[in-house]
């Protein structure tokens, strides 16, 4: 993610963005791939998905309570 943010819209296009790119890699070098990379490096990025998806789902909520706002 990048430097700083005016708000939760923004911090969550930019998870957005992150999670994308991670399914990417997925695509690339995950288990399906021709040349998956090795499990440790799979798992991890599992973890970060898991992680970002739940940031993004908090600041989805920071959002629709600024627009409320």
């Amino acid at each position: 993610m990048t430097g700083s943010f005016s708000n939760f819209a923004e911090m969550s296009e930019e998870a957005g963005r992150y999670i994308r790119e991670l399914e990417t890699w997925f695509e690339d070098h995950g288990r399906q791939s021709k040349k998956p990379w090795p499990e440790i490096n799979i798992s991890n990025k599992e973890r970060r998905l898991a992680w970002v998806l739940k940031a993004k789902e908090i600041f989805d909520r920071g959002a629709k309570r600024d627009e409320a706002a």
